[in-house]
């Protein structure tokens, strides 16, 4: 019904407006045609004038009333008009019924023309003027038969009435042609305008580029985050926004693939941008002629550098992580061999002294017990006996200083410096500031680390000078064990370095560094440091 209406309208206001000419080029036609009429003296002047008179009061009619309600019916009477004046023109000197009669086809055919309106409109102008025209006949000149005017009569009305229709289809054709394409602009129109407007005022990097990759249009976003205005953007290459990061893709080589047809998955890029380097994962889509073929890319982006930044934190988490279980299982196989050397040297340290002792024991009880009158074999059987006990009691020293419970750590270490103190070394304890009670594995394993550290010096480096030292500052515990025997190079990785280890994952256990710092000729140092917890006056009395 809209279409209707407004193809009816549409149709009006053409008519309406070809009103003037239509008019303005038939009264010419008129004017002509009555000057050359008086002039070879067919027409009286004064009739002549009267029928130009006419004509133009028939025309300014027309053209005053053309735009309103009844425009058709005026326009029909115009024409109707027309045809009276002309005919009574012709009536006037008798002239030819043939001519008038091409000339009302005339008429009616450029009526049919300029106002396409269709059959009914041109049937109604046909009627009139054929009205006209017969009612003339008497009065004109006639050389054809009757039969022969009727059927020119006939065809003449199947011509106009044929080319108004055709013209009047075709017309509404175009309008709807026309409305069809006005209706796909607007929408397409509207379309843009959504899409322009939802790419400026989106929150997303929404750009394109050719397949050289400049730039071709920039949202406000883009051009915010970049440092420019969208029109300075545009021609510029999208690569001297990218950084050198090992990381970025070649965007000459990802434009290629674009453009040879391939998907590309979500890119994470490092841009340079005005608030620094940022990452911004970017999805691209080809974008098509009209022919199909690929002639730039559409991006799309958010920035993602705090997510970046997360998942690279994550990545050197998990990569600490492996590092951390590597090195457990390494600490956990070293532990268990320093284990099984300890077994090995307890075993060897019974067998080789305390078995054999006993084994002594028992052939001096049995020569005893054949000698009865003699008491030297049980005099140096209890000799034995009680370096066996000694022995035994300082093995079991070994596996847990009972000194450390009685004397406390800073006595323990003293003693220890001092028994292995002789003519031929000298080991000095210093204890520079105050020694509180600690926890019990912190005292046991401060206690075997400074005691491997002596042993070393002692059995392996052969140094004749040793210095101990252990303080405590601001809740640090220090111990340094320095010696000047052979030392040893410290980059030549050791296979049986058990004592190494074993002091390492003590300090470890603690929640300290072991620093052992020693070349070949000039000693060794071998530097603990570790926080230290007081142990509770409570639990320690």
């Amino acid at each position: 019904m809209e279409n209707d209406t407004s193809t009816r309208s549409a149709a009006a206001h053409l008519l309406a407006n070809r009103v003037p000419s239509f008019a303005g080029t038939w009264l010419v036609i008129v004017a002509l045609s009555t000057l050359i009429e008086t002039l070879q003296g067919r027409l009286r002047l004064d009739l002549a004038l009267t029928f130009l008179v006419l004509h133009v009061a028939i025309v300014s009619g027309a053209v005053v009333l053309r735009s309103t309600a009844h425009a058709r019916t005026i326009v029909i009477a115009l024409c109707g008009g027309l045809a009276a004046s002309i005919t009574g023109t012709f009536t006037s000197f008798g002239g030819s019924a043939e001519i008038l009669g091409a000339v009302l086809f005339a008429l009616s055919a450029s009526a049919a023309v300029f106002f396409v309106w269709g059959w009914r409109p041109q049937l109604a102008l046909n009627t009139i003027t054929a009205a006209i025209w017969f009612a003339a006949l008497p009065h004109l000149g006639v050389s054809a038969l009757p039969l022969e005017l009727v059927g020119v009569t006939i065809l003449s009305w199947v011509i106009t009435l044929g080319l108004a229709e055709s013209l009047r289809r075709t017309f509404h054709a175009s309008l709807r042609l026309r409305a069809r394409e006005q209706e796909a602009i607007e929408a397409l129109q509207t379309s843009y305008d959504a899409y322009r407007d939802l790419a400026e005022n989106a929150r997303d990097f929404i750009w394109t580029s050719d397949l050289q990759g400049r730039l071709t249009y920039v949202n406000q976003a883009t051009a915010r985050v970049l440092g420019d205005t969208p029109n300075a953007l545009v021609g510029r290459a999208t690569a001297e926004f990218l950084t050198d990061h090992p990381g970025n893709v070649d965007a000459m080589a990802t434009f290629a693939r674009v453009a040879a047809g391939e998907t590309i998955p979500p890119l994470a890029l490092e841009w340079r941008t005005a608030i620094g380097r940022r990452w911004f994962e970017i999805v691209g889509t080809r974008i098509r002629d009209r022919s199909g073929r690929v002639v730039g890319v559409r991006v799309i982006g958010r920035d993602v550098t705090e997510r970046h930044a997360a998942e690279e934190a994550l990545h050197r988490s998990l990569a600490d992580l492996r590092r951390s279980e590597e090195t457990l299982r390494r600490l956990a196989r070293r532990q268990a061999a320093i284990r099984e050397e300890e077994r090995r040297r307890l075993g060897l340290d019974l067998h080789d002294n305390v078995c054999q002792e006993l084994a002594a024991i028992g052939v001096l009880l049995e020569v005893s017990r054949t000698h009865e009158h003699d008491s030297s074999e049980l005099t140096q059987a209890t000799r034995h006996l009680a370096e066996v006990i000694e022995h035994l009691r300082l093995v079991s020293r070994e596996l847990r200083p009972m000194m450390l419970s009685d004397l406390g750590l800073v006595e323990s270490l003293r003693t220890f410096a001092a028994n292995a103190s002789s003519l031929e070394r000298r080991v000095a304890a210093r204890f520079p500031t105050s020694i509180p009670r600690l926890g019990d594995e912190t005292e046991v394993a401060i206690y075997r680390i400074a005691q491997e550290s002596l042993g070393n010096a002692l059995r392996h480096a052969e140094a004749r000078n040793v210095d101990l030292l252990l303080r405590i500052d601001d809740g640090v515990l220090l111990l340094e064990v320095r010696d000047d025997g052979r030392g040893f190079d410290r980059t030549v990785s050791r296979t049986d370095s058990l004592g190494l280890a074993s002091m390492e994952e003590r300090a470890l256990a603690l929640g300290g560094r072991l620093e052992i710092a020693s070349s070949p000729g000039r000693g060794t140092c071998v530097r603990l440091q570790c926080p230290v917890t007081i142990r509770n006056p409570a639990t320690a009395a």
